[in-house]
């Protein structure tokens, strides 16, 4: 008997055991058919659909990844995975997948009455989508976020608690967004005033603290303390960025080319004293248009656009003017703001390719891996505490200096979890060893965090879920789970409204839970 054919019959007996609602039985004759064959598209849909009854998105939506991989005209790869992303929250690679499956269906590869029955289970699903895509959050606000629920209202409430308790008190992620939500609520306030202060003239706006300066240092701590409070904080942002423009001169509207000329000439022409605040702003509203126009409609394409300007600027002007002093060039060129940049791209950067499914490849996987290791060199070459820099609060350091590794840490786990899974002609052994590299990376990164982060939880769920694509590693799961388990209700005190908690993070977690009976 061929291998096609032992998969088949696999196949078929699966097809028994789904029809009659034996999903986990189904789910396992469809891995048989894969094992037997693991180029036939149809087995990895049919297993998507088995992990989609047992709510088990992650792997239904990987599954369903590498069946339209193997079979780009397989409509049920293609609602599959839509149906996975978005409950797992990926809205764009769900409305993508949505319209891949749409010109699948609108082809000539199907007899009538399967057009028929696809087209009425389309109708019937899409206001379904519909509903969830318009209940999205895609940033916090207050139509979303309960009084004194907010991250930064938690952290307050238990800062004077942590102050009462020795060395712990620092470890702590409390001190790290309530840091961050300083500086971006001051930016918040000043920009209220604006229309005011713009009654009064040019010198009154040039005399008032700088909105901008907070806006981004806030979210260069935490980007995560991003938010809006209602609609006319955008009208009077958009205020801002047109004071700035025309005081500064700034160039958020051009790419990092025509800025990087424009400086230089401005430089030759003007001096120091003009570069700098122009600079300085051109890049700050940047970052700023990333998170406005970018994060809060979830085109992380466009975040990632935005952001990589300022980070070509400034790894520019860092080469080209190397010895040239901080007071001439700007704060914008200092380690901290440019380590804190790039730790923005890098988060960025994997949102767009875990949304965007099938539109990047190993050449993007490869630049977040690259931005990652880049950014745990730049953390070992130069160090935040030295012996010249003393006192350093908590909340700055973590932003700097561990949430940062965190991050990069978690970047390399991605790559390697995500090689997994787009890798052509791979072994079942290189996959596994690609998904046990993965998993170690995230237990690493959970350990840059305080057990009271979200991200502590996060990255240990991650790893999990990476364990469980790998064969006798429920030792080591259960180990996972337990720290999950005890970690969780410390992380909610803080972190029970954050946009993750918004997106079905518990609903995540309780699903890893569940796993502790099997390991």
């Amino acid at each position: 008997m061929s291998l096609y054919k032992s998969g088949s019959r696999l196949k078929n007996e699966g097809n028994l055991l789904y029809a009659r609602g034996e999903y986990e039985k189904a789910y396992h004759k469809y891995t048989e058919a894969i094992e037997k064959n693991g180029e036939v598209a149809v087995y990895y849909s049919n297993r998507a659909a088995c992990s989609l009854a047992l709510k088990r998105y992650i792997d239904a939506a990987n599954d369903a990844r590498k069946a339209t991989q193997i079979d780009p005209e397989l409509l049920d790869g293609w609602t599959r995975l839509s149906a996975a992303l978005i409950t797992l929250s990926k809205f764009p690679g769900s409305r993508n997948s949505w319209r891949k499956a749409v010109a699948v269906l609108n082809k000539d590869n199907l007899n009538s009455q399967q057009k028929e029955d696809y087209k009425t289970w389309l109708d019937g699903a899409k206001p379904v989508w519909d509903e969830i895509l318009g209940k999205r959050k895609a940033v916090l606000s207050r139509l979303n976020v309960p009084k004194g629920g907010f991250p930064w209202d938690r952290a307050s409430a238990v800062q004077p608690e942590l102050a009462r308790v020795g060395s712990e008190r620092y470890q702590s992620s409390a001190w790290v967004i309530s840091a961050a939500n300083n500086e971006f609520s001051e930016g918040v306030a000043i920009v209220r005033t604006l229309p005011r202060v713009a009654s009064e003239g040019t010198s009154a706006y040039l005399g008032t603290p700088n909105a901008l300066d907070c806006l981004v240092g806030g979210i260069l701590r935490d980007d995560r303390v991003f938010h809006i409070d209602d609609s006319s904080w955008l009208v009077d942002f958009n205020q801002l960025v047109t004071f700035e423009t025309e005081l500064y001169h700034a160039q958020s509207s051009e790419t990092a080319f025509t800025v990087i000329e424009s400086a230089q000439k401005r430089l030759r022409l003007l001096g120091w004293d003009a570069v700098r605040p122009s600079l300085a702003k051109t890049i700050r509203l940047w970052i700023m248009r990333a998170f406005v126009e970018g994060v809060m409609h979830e085109d992380y394409s466009l975040a990632a656009e935005f952001i990589g300007r300022a980070l070509d600027v400034l790894d520019w002007g860092h080469s080209a003017w190397l010895d040239v002093p901080e007071a001439d060039k700007g704060v914008v060129f200092a380690p901290t703001f440019v380590r804190g940049v790039r730790s923005v791209y890098i988060g960025i950067l994997m949102k767009a390719f875990s949304d965007y499914d099938g539109e990047y490849g190993t050449e993007d996987l490869a630049a977040i891996y690259e931005t990652a290791e880049e950014i745990l060199r730049d953390l070992d070459t130069r160090p935040l505490i030295t012996d010249k820099t003393r006192n350093i609060d908590y909340g700055f350091e973590s932003s700097f200096a561990t949430y940062p590794r965190g991050r990069a840490l978690h970047a390399k786990a991605f790559y390697h979890g995500q090689l997994a899974v787009i890798l052509p002609n791979v072994s079942f052994k290189e996959r596994e060893n690609q998904h046990h590299q993965a998993a170690k990376l995230y237990i690493e990164a959970a350990d840059c965090y305080p057990v009271d982060e979200e991200l502590h939880v996060l990255m240990l769920q991650f790893a999990v879920d990476e364990l469980r694509q790998c064969i006798n590693e429920h030792k080591q799961m259960a180990a996972l789970i337990k720290r999950i388990k005890s970690a969780t209700p410390k992380m909610r005190r803080i972190w029970e409204y954050s946009l993750l908690g918004l997106h079905g993070r518990d609903a995540s977690i309780c699903r890893v839970l569940e796993l502790e009976r099997t390991c």
